[in-house]
């Protein structure tokens, strides 16, 4: 069985799947000659430790997918775009340094992990669909100062997540962003706009959330199935409550401001 591999500096490409499912590859030294790491390359394998040349500069999808003993990964900074799904299912990595020039995440690059903390790099703007989905794990995420958007369902069903401090550039948090998370305490900053649709549904741990007055639209069922729900602290230039946004939950405490002109 295939348990170590060690590349010559002339390699300088892997096919698509090339090492996928090789459950016995624990240990791999990758060629310095490697611009990327394919699509699905390493997915199922049975690596336990990885260090990526610094020729690379891009992680495929699927990358290093359900590689469910890795446990450490060092990206170095010429890494500048790393696609859907490439560390989903890494049961066994409990944290990662993402490389300094990452704008964004994708869609589920981390879905199903291990992590249990992770600092994102200056600089970085937005966080994907499904990027921690399903990190039960997850406590610790440290924010840079550049965040604005939290993408859809990025942090739905992290039950280990109690308290975050949302940055302070943050504008948008979309559909389901901490849909049946954990949370108990998030503060959002001065200058979030908008709040999408069932965006802390189904977070029976959260008491109280308090809008800064910049929040404009707040979605569809926001508070759904919410049991632990006491006080919303709703901003004072919302124009509208829409459909379903308390909908089944245990909400004691809503003072409406006078800019609400239609509830639906």
């Amino acid at each position: 069985k295939l348990s170590e591999v060690v590349m010559h500096d002339g390699i300088t490409e892997l096919g698509e799947w090339c090492f996928s499912s090789t459950k016995a590859l624990d240990t791999i030294t990758l060629s310095n000659g490697l611009a990327e790491i394919s699509w699905g390359c390493f997915s199922g394998s049975g690596l336990k430790w990885v260090s990526i040349p610094d020729s690379v500069t891009t992680l495929r999808v699927y990358a290093f997918s359900n590689c469910a003993a890795l446990e450490e990964v060092e990206i170095p900074d010429s890494v500048t775009t790393i696609y859907d799904y490439a560390f989903a299912g890494t049961k066994s990595l409990k944290t990662i340094e993402l490389p300094a020039g990452l704008q964004a995440t994708s869609y589920g690059m981390f879905d199903g992990s291990g992590l249990e903390t992770i600092t994102l790099p200056e600089g970085m703007i937005g966080l994907a669909r499904d990027t921690f989905l399903d990190c039960k794990n997850l406590t610790t995420v440290v924010f840079p100062d550049s965040m604005e958007l939290f993408g859809e369902y990025c942090f739905a069903r992290c039950t280990s997540l109690k308290r975050l401090e949302l940055p302070k550039n943050t504008r948008v948090i979309e559909y389901g962003a901490f849909n049946s998370s954990g949370l108990e305490e998030i503060l959002i900053p001065e200058g979030c706009t908008h709040v999408g649709n069932y965006a802390f549904s189904d977070c029976d741990s959260l008491t109280e959330v308090v809008f800064p007055d910049t929040v404009i639209y707040i979605g569809d069922y926001a508070f759904r199935m919410n049991d632990g729900i006491e006080t919303v602290v709703l901003p004072a230039s919302l124009p509208s409550i829409h459909r379903g946004m308390f909908m089944d939950s245990s909400i004691r405490e809503l003072v409406i401001p006078d800019s609400v002109t239609v509830i639906d």
